[in-house]
């Protein structure tokens, strides 16, 4: 997100005079009289100001597939743009649980370029596997609890 924010414009409040440059006018003390000289008021000015603000929406969807009469899905696909907590910013996430044919995935890429993220130190892969569910354990819910 994005904003900026000043003043485009100011004006004298009794003849209307558009001051040259708004940014030097703001500065001047209270009772500069106003620069037109047919004018020379005290009184004030009208300040222009101009405000903007950009947001940027991502996507992110969630899949569970589940069979009639079962409580827990034979497959979950998570898919969009989340949070990295570790770092404060946001990347691409693709997990894919699939406990019917016993797969487990996952992949960490860059939202911009689609790029695998990388450690910066060492080069490798942040997050970037696939693996047998059976054998997925020590992440997430999966790590042992005894410290």
């Amino acid at each position: 997100m994005s904003e900026s924010a000043g003043v485009t414009a100011v004006r004298c409040d009794v003849c209307g005079y558009e001051y040259p440059n708004p940014t030097q006018a703001v500065a001047e003390p209270p009772g500069t009289p106003c620069p037109n000289t047919e004018c020379g008021a005290t009184t004030g000015r009208q300040f222009d100001i101009a405000a903007s603000d950009s947001i940027q929406v991502s996507e992110f969807v969630e899949y569970k597939g589940k069979h009639a009469g079962e409580k827990r899905p034979y497959i979950e696909i998570r898919d969009g743009a989340e949070l990295r907590v570790s770092e404060g910013d946001y990347v691409h996430k693709f997990r894919r649980i699939d406990r019917g044919n016993d797969e487990y995935e996952e992949k960490l890429t860059d939202l911009e370029t689609g790029e695998i993220l990388t450690d910066p130190e060492t080069g490798e892969a942040i997050r970037d596997v696939r693996e047998p569910l059976s054998g997925h354990r020590g992440r997430g819910s999966a790590k042992s609890k005894n410290p």
